[in-house]
């Protein structure tokens, strides 16, 4: 039997770690483009209003309003939605490559 080092080797790991990082990124996509993009935002737990502004303390201190909270809310619903064939295609590409890899070692060596 073929051992597990040479170039199907190195396209097997290479496989398995497309496989794994694709479906990271395909399960973020997913999540990202099935939230709500019109749900209120919330400041330290509370609901926000239109023109209502939350300032976060300590940290960075940074603050955002209410509009800016949902432009982001639906940027971040597009970017999943346009993330996710992306995705798609990269967990598809690494279990080709990892199972034609896999098989690829276990054939035994013809004998001439």
């Amino acid at each position: 039997m073929a051992g597990k080092s040479g170039p199907l080797g190195v396209i097997r790991q290479t496989g398995g770690i497309a496989f794994i990082a694709g479906a990271i990124w395909l399960g973020i996509s997913l999540f990202a483009a099935n939230a709500d993009p019109g749900a209120t935002p919330e400041c330290d737990g509370k609901k926000m209003v239109p023109g209502d502004r939350c300032i976060v303390y300590g940290g960075s201190g940074d603050s955002y309003t209410y509009e800016s909270k949902l432009a982001d809310q639906r940027a971040g619903k597009e970017r999943g939605e346009q993330h996710t064939p992306l995705a798609i295609a990269l967990t598809g590409l690494g279990a080709v490559a990892y199972g034609g890899a896999v098989a690829g070692q276990r054939r035994a060596p013809v004998s001439g």
